[in-house]
């Protein structure tokens, strides 16, 4: 059975991404090291830019050790000048640029009615203004090359809807997928794609830090359909594919890729809680 975790399979059997530069913004760790690396598996060149120099060295080397081109960068996304020389030095170094992965964020749990304002402006300044200035950016050498290309965006389930405790993170998130389909409007003439990803509860070391083992075992899993929660590579394969001419007519779209779970609502046992007394008089329910 097919567990989700790093694959054999590479991508580039299914995504040509050949002779083509991407960007990845926190592409040191979790969900961003994921999509550098199935960039890479499917013949890409990756730009790895991150804040820590030393996580966005150790991208750098994975992906050079699967025999694709690389360069890092430290850069936060927040610093436009910072930003812009580091994707001036991976367009050098590289090549022409053919999209970005916008992958930096940060979640700072606050209840609504004490958050503080500079947790609201760090949250919304990694993962908003972060994710436009990317964007931006890269979009602008994407249509001053006349190429075309590709951007994905990395949103979350909090785009879809709202998470106690995760004001700032959840507005950061609805409002990725606005700049997402506002640039697929805009951009769409020069032949640029914009997507976003919206991951489920991911195995990263920011959730692993961040959630009680508890939490996820006895409350997300038990809410997944699929059965657990996600692997970084999941969305990997996602970005690669929204990046590649595999998704040539898909733009604007925010994908879920997080199990089920934002299918439906009220949903136990991994949607085994049928919840119904008619049901349960039948013996095809069984309440505890």
């Amino acid at each position: 059975m097919n567990n989700g975790s790093d694959r054999d399979a590479s991508p580039g059997e299914r995504f040509g991404l050949q002779g083509r530069t991407f960007v990845v913004t926190a592409g040191g760790s979790g969900i961003g090291r994921a999509c550098a690396r199935q960039i890479a598996r499917a013949g890409g060149r990756v730009g790895i830019v991150d804040v820590d120099g030393a996580a966005a060295r150790a991208t750098e080397e994975e992906i050079r050790s699967l025999g694709a081109r690389a360069v890092s960068c430290i850069a936060d996304v927040r610093d436009r000048a910072a930003l812009t020389a580091a994707v001036a030095r991976i367009e050098s170094e590289l090549g022409p640029l053919g999209g970005a992965v916008a992958a930096a964020g940060i979640s700072i749990p606050e209840p609504a009615a004490s958050l503080a304002r500079a947790s609201w402006d760090a949250v919304l300044g990694v993962g908003l203004t972060g994710c436009f200035l990317t964007c931006q950016i890269v979009g602008r050498r994407l249509i001053a090359s006349g190429t075309g290309g590709s951007i994905v965006a990395i949103s979350s389930t909090d785009s879809i809807g709202a998470h106690a405790g995760r004001a700032a993170y959840c507005a950061a998130k609805f409002g990725v997928v606005g700049i997402v389909r506002t640039l697929a409007i805009e951009w769409g003439r020069h032949g640029i794609r914009v997507n976003a990803v919206a991951p489920g509860i991911t195995d990263t070391p920011a959730v692993q830090r961040g959630l009680p083992a508890e939490q996820v075992d006895a409350v997300l899993v038990d809410r997944t359909p699929l059965g657990r929660i996600g692997a970084p590579d999941d969305m990997g394969n996602v970005a690669a594919f929204l990046l590649s001419d595999s998704a040539a007519y898909v733009t604007g779209q925010n994908l879920g890729v997080d199990g089920g779970i934002s299918a439906g609502y009220i949903t136990r046992w991994r949607g085994a809680d049928l919840a119904s007394s008619r049901l349960l008089e039948r013996g095809i329910y069984k309440s505890v």
